[in-house]
């Protein structure tokens, strides 16, 4: 299927969804429902309408970071509120009058999506690198490394990266047979005391064994080797629990294959591909509370189906409730944070409890707990990328911000996106992939600190072996 057949059965689709949520705009529900309906419908047709422009304006290349930020985007703020009211999925953690504030969240969403596009699309700054990948008859770089060195480092930081993952489970009391069985065949011991909280610092390192097994697996030799990495760097996202990573380690690999064959998927595979990471959020939702609890070896799947995974699935992206309750708590319940979270709090994060036993907590909580409740607060219910910038600066920080991530992801883009460099190809595959989460979970000290282990392996394996660059036409 050639690259206009794909975007027109694309605008087709996404155009026949929302007609269909326009003509089925509820009338057996109050009027406050109706009206952010009526809004979300609006605000869908509004943002696909740019969205389409831009994206024709890519020669529809699906692996551009704006075509993964705005789906997820266009899902969570506006499809995913519609289902709701349709559905009569009304109520959050048993608060009720959150759609109240529906309106102004919508509106806020859809300001920050202009602004993103805008950003994204605008050559605000014209760098050099802008100019050299805007010829169209440009030479482009070739980059090579020395295959045996960088091998061999990345198998050695790979293992440390595994060690100090080890060193987190084994703080609660997960040995290695509990790890590598899933905790299938073991069962949880004491751990320390204080848990892997004392240690939490260590988890980090288990994000940078993402980008060092996908390296492995491009310049390593020993199939074995690969085979291992390639599971141990799964089963340990898996039993951390966090199915983002999964997702993100899904995509990646996904893309490097597409990448470095300097081809796009069809649109069954994507299709494909959409329903088997559906299914991987639906599999790791259900069992993620086991793992954590050591109790996976008692867990009973006679209750997982389809309506769990599609259950799952929709309720990663009803966060935009929690959203909704930001705006009712902030400012006239809770003042704006000026930072405190996205900057301090990015700093404090690190900093391991063994040293500061009496660390704060995030900052973020007080308006969850005050538009939410205190269960939802220890519940850890996060809040999507605008409630973050809002909770901070109030609108403003919605528009600043959403400008900044559009700048952010036009740089990625031109930077990595079209380099023939292999650690180039890992780093975009890295970067697309995790912009669903930036997007989903405002929680900037969290995000900062993935993406820094996440890259930064790449960044020094490339300064630790030697390159030369030649170029062809």
């Amino acid at each position: 299927m050639s690259s206009k057949s794909k975007v027109l059965v694309c605008a087709f689709m996404i155009y026949v969804i929302g007609f269909y949520f326009l003509f089925r705009i509820p009338s057996q529900v109050e009027d406050i429902y109706i009206y952010n309906y009526a809004v979300d419908v609006l605000s869908y047709f509004i943002s696909v309408t740019i969205f389409m422009y831009r994206f024709s304006k890519s020669k529809y290349d699906f692996y551009e970071p704006y075509f993964a930020i705005s789906v997820i985007y266009i899902l969570l703020f506006f499809v995913t509120p519609m289902y709701d009211i349709l559905h009569g999925e009304l109520s959050w953690f048993g608060v009720n009058d959150l759609f109240y504030y529906g309106i102004k969240g919508t509106l806020i969403a859809l300001l920050g999506y202009l602004v993103f596009s805008f950003f994204y699309s605008c050559k605000i700054i014209v760098s050099k690198k802008d100019q050299y990948h805007s010829k169209k008859e440009k030479k482009l770089e070739k980059k090579e490394y020395n295959r045996e060195r960088m091998a061999f480092f990345s198998i050695i930081l790979w293992v440390f990266c595994f060690a100090c993952g080890m060193g987190y489970f084994l703080a609660s009391g997960k040995g290695l047979s509990y790890v590598l069985s899933l905790g299938f065949l073991s069962e949880t011991s004491d751990g320390i005391e204080g848990g892997s909280s004392t240690v939490g610092f260590l988890s980090m390192f288990t994000y940078s064994l993402l980008p060092l097994c996908f390296i492995y697996l491009n310049f390593g030799k020993n199939f074995i080797l690969k085979l291992i990495t390639l599971y141990g760097t799964m089963i340990v996202q898996l039993l951390r629990g966090f199915r983002f990573i999964v997702v993100i380690m899904i995509i990646a690999l996904f893309m490097i294959y597409y990448l470095k064959k300097k081809t796009r998927p069809s649109i069954k595979v994507l299709i494909l591909l959409f329903m088997l990471l559906i299914a991987m959020i639906g599999i790791v939702g259900y069992f993620r509370g086991a793992t954590r609890s050591g109790t996976m070896n008692s867990l009973d799947w006679s209750n997982f189906n389809l309506t769990v995974v599609l259950d799952t699935f929709w309720g990663n992206l009803r966060i935009y409730k929690t959203y909704y309750a930001i705006i009712k708590a902030v400012p006239t319940m809770v003042q704006y944070m000026f930072g405190r979270q996205m900057f301090l709090y990015t700093i404090i994060m690190f900093i391991p409890r063994f040293l500061w036993p009496g660390k704060p907590g995030a900052p973020g909580m007080e308006a969850v707990s005050a538009g939410l409740s205190e269960y939802a607060t220890s519940a850890g219910q996060a809040y999507p990328c605008i409630g973050e910038y809002y909770y901070e600066f109030g609108i403003i920080g919605v528009i600043i911000f959403m400008a900044l991530l559009g700048s952010l992801m036009r740089y990625v883009k031109k930077k990595y996106l079209y380099s023939n460099d292999i650690l180039d190809i890992i780093t975009i595959s890295i970067w697309v992939p995790s912009t669903l989460q930036l997007v989903i979970r405002g929680y900037t000290p969290s995000n900062f600190y993935l993406l820094l282990f996440m890259l930064m392996p790449i960044k020094v394996l490339r300064q630790l072996c030697k390159q030369k660059v030649t170029h062809e036409k």
